[in-house]
């Protein structure tokens, strides 16, 4: 049986449209989980950045993730709807060789935890992620044969109405995946979503091995060390300040940020279970940097404070510095530092509270109600 004849009897029992509506799910659900959060792409992204020492790059990293999702949605629609079969197909062939090679490169070295090919969807090891892009590069090879895509042009017909259905539809995901970053996404997939009940997540009985603890810098010589969370000497703040919170999954694992694992802590300890405890309304005021933001988003910040203050919320600011600096910074900002309660939260848990760098969550005895985007906040 020679190939030719292979080829067409994949095409008379439809093997090949099968086969090239599967590749093209596979990039759709792709984007689609990126799309849904942006923002957790855009974190990802910046993780390859430092991890292969190109910081440099961050401030278009938002541009790099729309694209991307942009890019996976048309390649994925272009498929399903036969828009473009050649040109489709060896773009797809291209971008798949890509995402292999670099994904054996995080095999390898293991720089970041995972790929984040799939979102907080389908969480895989780099070993898994290079193995299914491997298969994706194998499955569009067989697909550019049965399509005969270096034949002659003729023998490769398109669906003429998916050239208009392919760009439509990525010029919606880009609106919806540019209105995720700039509110907040529509389908919160994290485990502080809007309804989660942050008393009886605390409440729950740890039952795996993960010990959490914490970092702190000693104030005279400045190195770090790490102590039990329990740990009474850490609490010393006069010799101690505190920097993160850090579990003890092997290095370059995934940690995985359950509700349970919300925090915040002062100078004299974990405050989690006062401040989640407290009756009525908690303002949390949720900033991964102070030196990042702008005038316009603090200005936004130090309303959204004020107004909440003005209902008689409790107001609690949470930051991933340390106190001290981040106090002062406060104050430079224009904040009434002396009216509100500053505390630490680590920097991995805080992205999960709240997909934007800044923003507001409420919290009604103990229950998440509300989140708002700085970015919203500004406006």
């Amino acid at each position: 049986m020679n190939t030719n004849t292979v080829r067409d009897i994949m095409r008379r029992y439809h093997l090949t449209e099968m086969l090239r509506v599967l590749v093209g799910c596979v990039f759709i659900f792709s984007a689609a989980t990126k799309g849904v959060d942006p923002y957790g792409t855009v974190l990802k992204i910046g993780e390859y950045l430092t991890a292969f020492g190109v910081p440099i790059l961050e401030p278009a990293v938002p541009v790099f993730a729309v694209g991307l999702v942009a890019l996976e949605m048309a390649l994925g629609v272009a498929l399903v709807a036969a828009a473009w079969p050649r040109i489709t197909i060896v773009a797809t062939f291209v971008v798949s060789l890509l995402f292999a090679l670099l994904t054996l490169v995080l095999a390898v070295w293991n720089p970041v935890s995972d790929c984040g090919c799939f979102g907080d969807v389908v969480v895989m090891t780099n070993w898994q992620t290079f193995a299914k892009n491997v298969a994706l590069v194998a499955l569009i090879l067989v697909l550019g044969w049965c399509y005969d895509i270096w034949g002659e042009p003729r023998k490769v017909v398109g669906w003429r109405p998916g050239r208009v259905v392919t760009p439509l539809v990525t010029l919606l995901t880009i609106g919806l995946s540019i209105d995720a970053l700039v509110s907040l996404p529509r389908v919160d997939l994290s485990p502080f979503a809007v309804g989660v009940d942050l008393r009886r997540a605390l409440a729950e009985e740890q039952t795996d091995q993960t010990e959490v603890r914490v970092v702190c810098r000693h104030k005279g010589d400045g190195h770090e060390e790490e102590f039990a969370a329990d740990d009474s000497r850490w609490w010393n703040t006069d010799e101690w300040e505190f920097v993160r919170t850090v579990e003890n999954a092997p290095q370059g694992d995934r940690v995985e940020v359950r509700a349970k694992d919300f925090g915040l802590y002062d100078e004299a300890g974990d405050a989690t279970a006062e401040v989640v405890g407290s009756e009525g309304t908690v303002s949390l005021v949720c900033v991964q940097n102070l030196w990042k933001l702008s005038p316009e988003q603090c200005e936004a910040l130090r309303g959204a404070t004020e107004r909440a203050a003005a209902r008689g919320d409790r107001v609690v600011v949470a930051v991933a510095t340390p106190l001290k600096r981040a106090t002062v910074k406060l104050a430079k900002l224009g904040f009434e530092v002396e009216s509100l309660e500053v505390y630490n939260m680590d920097i991995t848990t805080m992205q999960m509270v709240l997909r934007a760098p800044a923003g507001v969550v409420e919290i009604v005895d103990g229950v998440v109600v509300g989140k708002s985007s700085v970015y919203r906040l500004a406006k």
